[in-house]
């Protein structure tokens, strides 16, 4: 289409010259390879499977397990103390 805009071809007409017939016919091709390429990430896409939530193990002596979900600013007045339970 750059090229096409550079050869002199008037925007948003529904029938160009023959003049640009190979310009657009290119252009044509262009468009549906994009398209082709879209479906064909589409697809696989399609197939993931639906992401799972795994449970919080229990071993786990970090902060971002002892909530459900990611926390709001400020959800801990202070600093909570971890201890492994595993290592008494």
């Amino acid at each position: 289409m750059h090229m096409l805009g550079l050869a002199g071809m008037p925007r948003r007409y529904f029938d160009y010259a023959d003049a640009f017939a190979g310009w657009n016919s290119l252009a044509s091709y262009g468009s549906m390879i994009s398209f082709l390429s879209v479906l064909l990430l589409a697809a696989p896409v399609q197939l993931v499977p639906a992401h799972t939530v795994v449970a919080a193990p229990s071993s786990a002596a970090t902060l971002e397990w002892l909530l459900p979900a990611t926390p709001a600013n400020h959800t801990f007045s202070q600093l909570p103390i971890l201890r492994n339970t595993l290592m008494r």
